[in-house]
């Protein structure tokens, strides 16, 4: 027997996904990789990462020492001394989803945005405390790239919180392009079958571009994608123009099969590696 080790993909990815290259229609494009996936905008990113501060309107509890988002001030990550949930002197199972929005009320100044945007997307327990996360949403559409989270301990203390959220989210109105012409830029470069139904169109939602006074927001198409031999995809296809925007990978390992046997330990991404 030996034991494997499940990571929860809970951290924010957005250093990672805003520091890429994006694939246009126009003379400036850049093609997508030949590996299929089209990656996001590099704006100056890096240039501005250690000059970024906390965006004014963010009002944070004493003593919290915070790591800006790179790409829109907002809190990556706030850690300090513990706070208090007003109610909570313990937390449970049962308790701990009222808990986490009494956390969001009490201390909405501190997340940048109205709690009322935010819809819960999964609640973890891992070694004794609780993560708790949200996602954030405009106008009824799913805000990607955007995620609040925090920690909860048994005693009601609250250690660590982050908050990656769009407060000035403006979506422009006009047309939008049909299923059918939103598939054929989902599956540019990829060797798929070809569709016998009309294609459907599974979610509308908002995708943030660029970085703070560059930061830009365009509907997006999210459309799941499968090539022949296996290997699958999530491409996000701009709703008004019909570019496709981002897409990456979904799938890992084609072809590799392997079987294991053992004990599963949950390790949070946020905690010390377990030996």
């Amino acid at each position: 027997m030996f034991r494997l080790r499940l990571h929860f993909s809970l951290v924010i990815l957005f250093p990672f996904l805003f520091s890429s290259a994006v694939a246009q229609k126009d003379a400036n494009a850049v093609p997508p990789q030949r590996d299929g996936e089209v990656r996001l905008p590099l704006v100056g990113l890096a240039d501005v990462a250690a000059e970024r501060s906390v965006d004014p309107r963010v009002v944070l509890p004493d003593g919290m020492t915070v790591l800006p988002h790179p790409a829109t001030g907002s809190v990556h990550r706030a850690f300090g001394p513990p706070l208090r949930i007003p109610g909570y002197d313990r937390i449970t199972d049962d308790n701990v989803r009222d808990a986490a929005a009494a956390f969001l009320r009490t201390y909405r100044t501190a997340i940048g945005v109205d709690p009322e945007q935010l819809q819960l997307q999964r609640v973890t327990k891992v070694r004794g405390r609780w993560y708790v996360t949200w996602r954030q949403q405009y106008d009824g559409m799913d805000v990607l790239l955007s995620e609040v989270e925090l920690r909860l301990f048994a005693n009601g203390n609250v250690a660590m919180y982050g908050a990656a959220v769009y407060p000035d989210i403006s979506v422009p109105d006009g047309a939008r392009i049909g299923p059918s012409e939103a598939w054929s830029a989902a599956v540019e470069g990829l060797d798929v079958v070809p569709a016998l139904r009309k294609p459907v169109v599974r979610r509308t939602a908002v995708l943030p571009i660029g970085h703070g006074s560059d930061l830009h927001y365009r509907p997006v198409y999210e459309m799941p994608v499968q090539e022949r031999d296996g290997r699958t995809w999530m491409s996000y296809v701009d709703a008004g123009s019909g570019d496709l925007l981002w897409r990456r990978e979904t799938s890992f390992g084609i072809g590799t099969e392997l079987h294991a046997r053992g004990s599963v330990t949950l390790v949070h991404p946020h905690e010390p590696a377990l030996t």
